[in-house]
């Protein structure tokens, strides 16, 4: 067994703890792998003083510092013997393990002062091409450590270096444990895992510095650590490093935490069947179908979930509001596209407990807009409801199921409604969502963007924030200028009418059409498109409309439903 002279052992325990100096000895400003990770600015910074002919270093924006040992090798070669302590046949016999087969690993012994007296330990020989370069060690009563200036690799290293798999592991026991399952290939982190919530974890991984020229040449990463938080911390930072597009999760049964625990739960064959069965990490933007298959195999309860009822019996029957949709309204000025979504969302706030939150710069000042909404659930006007039963009935009603948003004397931009919105969900989670109309949003569009462009953009928010959120989202936009047909008034608007893009229609999930014949009060709630049949289907609805208490009731006139 060969022994690393002083100046490479100096060296590859500098670069096993991230630090790489160029040739040469002497004075040395680098990176510092401790801090680099986590700092904003000055990246290009070179605060780390290293002096590799002494080994010692340290950075003057963290202060991490510390020194490599001269004699550490020779202390590891010294002290460092083959053969197992008196108990440690028996422990690993326990855990399932064969001792020759441990002792062929590089398991052996070690004294050491504990506690006031020598003790044996079970030492863990890391080598580094064929080199003895550190000894992690435990006790029987499971204190671990590693000798102070050892190179940080991982144990089992040498032998991992001949596969172009390498399967990864908390502990060294882990590491035996699957090589038991005929599994050589299996290495252990040098420090464990990191904290599940620690922040700076750049030094503890820095030691993957020292396996660059190794890791090129590797092309699966399986990932087998402990079913626990650290565990699972370290399996993000390895697929931080690695790259997710080499990385395959190990998925343990129920009630096993690690490789060891499972080769005494589930034997060799089964331990082997599951490590050949590990899944491939999601990569962004990309899902296959065993990401999803929880989701898949509950295919029966969201395929029947239909949308919530707005309170009119044929309307119910075409266009049913489900959470995490965008409904575009449309209908010429005064057709009652406004009084119509406050109808629904008093309908869905005493239906079903929804709680709307409304962008609606027309129906300010804000008080207003609540008096409306009072008359709807009421059913009366608000001059003539009781004051007593608005102040104690009505109003706390109101507060519980509506909020408005915005300012009284300010316009407001897309992206700022929908931060106040997103505050809002925080602390008064919404089911609903309005923001009527669309040309009162502030949009502060770039010149160089075309309005096509900035409405496909918008639109997209819209339906990232109802989807995120799960929330319904309604949309009022008006139509372009239609031409009058004199005693028939205006056509009934299409989605594809509005003004500014053609995707008001292709990005919505639902568009309706409100138009009124004022003559009778008559409106007819045309729905002209419906994405998922669960939220209904085309066709028209018709309903009276009463100016008295701006609401709604279904009408006697004969209803048409599509096929």
């Amino acid at each position: 067994m060969g022994v690393a002279s002083d100046g490479v052992a100096m060296r590859e325990g500098l670069r096993a703890l991230g630090i790489r100096p160029g040739p040469g000895g002497g004075e040395h400003k680098l990176i510092c792998p401790q801090c680099h990770g986590d700092r904003k600015k000055n990246t290009h910074d070179r605060p780390l003083a290293v002096n590799v002919d002494h080994g010692v270093w340290f950075c003057h924006h963290c202060g991490w510092k510390g020194k490599i040992s001269k004699r550490v090798m020779f202390k590891v070669e010294k002290q460092y013997e083959p053969g197992l302590p008196t108990w440690g046949e028996n422990f690993l016999r326990r855990r399932g393990i064969d001792p020759g087969m441990a002792m062929g690993l590089g398991v052996g012994r070690w004294r050491i002062r504990m506690s006031g007296e020598m003790r044996e330990v079970l030492a863990f020989a890391c080598h580094d091409q064929g080199r003895l370069v550190n000894v992690k060690y435990r006790g029987e009563d499971k204190t671990f450590r590693q000798i102070k200036g050892g190179v940080r690799i991982p144990f089992n290293l040498d032998r991992a270096r001949t596969c172009d798999t390498w399967i990864w592991t908390e502990g060294e026991m882990d590491v035996l444990a699957l090589a038991m399952a005929g599994l050589d290939n299996a290495l252990s982190v040098p420090d464990g895992a990191p904290p599940a919530l620690a922040t700076h974890v750049s030094g503890k991984m820095a030691w993957l510095g020292h396996l660059q020229s190794d890791l090129v040449r590797v092309k699966r990463h399986v990932l087998a650590v402990d079913n626990d938080g650290p565990g699972q911390r370290l399996e993000k930072e390895l697929i931080h490093r690695l790259g997710a597009e080499v990385c395959f999760r190990v998925q343990w049964p129920e009630g096993v935490k690690d490789a060891n625990d499972c080769l005494r739960v589930c034997g060799a064959e089964r331990l082997k069947e599951i490590i050949g069965k590990a899944v491939a990490v999601a990569l962004p933007g990309l899902v296959h179908c065993h990401h999803v298959v929880e989701a898949l195999l509950k295919s029966e309860e969201w395929e029947g979930e239909v949308g919530v009822e707005v309170g009119f019996e044929v309307l119910d029957r075409l266009y049913r509001p489900r959470p995490g949709e965008l409904t575009v309204v449309t209908g010429m000025p005064g057709s009652g596209k406004s009084e119509f979504l406050d109808q629904v969302a008093v309908n869905l706030a005493g239906r079903y407990g929804w709680r709307f939150g409304f962008y609606s710069p027309e129906n300010r000042p804000f008080a207003r807009h609540f008096g409306k909404l009072a008359e709807k659930r009421v059913g009366q006007a608000l001059e003539n409801i009781d004051r007593g039963a608005l102040l104690d009935k009505i109003i706390p009603w109101l507060d519980a199921h509506f909020v408005l948003i915005g300012m009284e004397d300010a316009g407001e931009g897309l992206e700022w409604i929908l931060e106040t919105a997103g505050l809002c969900m925080r602390r008064h989670p919404l089911q609903g969502l309005i923001l009527d109309p669309w040309n009162e949003v502030d949009h502060h569009r770039p010149r160089e963007i075309t309005e096509t462009e900035h409405v496909s953009r918008s639109l997209m928010l819209l339906r990232r924030f109802a989807r995120r959120h799960g929330v319904h989202l309604w949309l009022v936009a008006h139509p372009m200028k239609l031409e009058h047909r004199g005693s028939k008034g205006y056509p009934v608007p299409r989605p594809y009418d509005i003004s500014g893009s053609a995707h008001f229609f292709n990005k919505a999930d639902n568009c309706l059409s409100v138009w009124r014949d004022f003559a009778s009060n008559r409106v007819e709630i045309h729905v002209q498109k419906v994405r998922f049949r669960q939220s209904g289907r085309p066709g028209l609805c018709i309903l009276d409309y009463h100016p008295e208490t701006r609401s709604y009731s279904q009408s006697s006139h004969r209803q048409r439903i599509s096929s």
